[in-house]
């Protein structure tokens, strides 16, 4: 089975091809930028009109899931790619986390021949919190501290 590493480059490949806005977030966001996290699988933010692109590119895997979010912001569908979970969030522009893709700032992190956007760790922090996550905003706060 391939690594992470590889589905990261994979999937970040292939979303650098065209020109949607994509960012990954969550923990494997986290990871990418350093902190000692264990993803579960990966998260990719993506504004909700850019769904179809995002079908069309991941036609060939797996869909494990495919719903609407309970609070109305958004869309997720989850793929297996490369044996690895990769859920894209297409966030409804009223959604919190499309602010994250408005503003147009991102961490850049480079794996292999690719620069992966990765939601800024502030933005986290606020994400984190706007879902009842403290725990999770306190872990990323301490370790912006560092």
């Amino acid at each position: 089975m391939p690594n992470k590493k590889e589905t990261f480059i994979f999937v970040a490949k292939k979303l650098s091809g065209t020109k949607i806005k994509w960012a990954f977030i969550g923990s494997s966001n986290m990871e990418l930028q350093g902190m000692d996290v264990v993803p579960n699988d990966i998260d990719i933010l993506v504004d909700f009109l850019d769904r179809k692109i995002v079908d069309a590119l991941f036609l060939e895997e797996d869909v494990i899931s495919d719903l609407k979010l309970r609070n109305g912001e958004g869309e997720e569908i989850t793929f297996l790619i490369l044996g690895t979970e990769v859920q894209f969030c297409f966030e409804y522009p009223h959604g919190f986390y499309s602010q994250f893709l408005r503003n147009n700032k991102f961490f850049k992190v480079k794996l292999g021949s690719v620069e992966i956007p990765c939601n800024l760790l502030e933005n986290e922090i606020k994400a984190y919190e706007y879902l009842g996550r403290k725990e999770k905003a306190e872990k990323v706060r301490a370790f912006l501290k560092k």
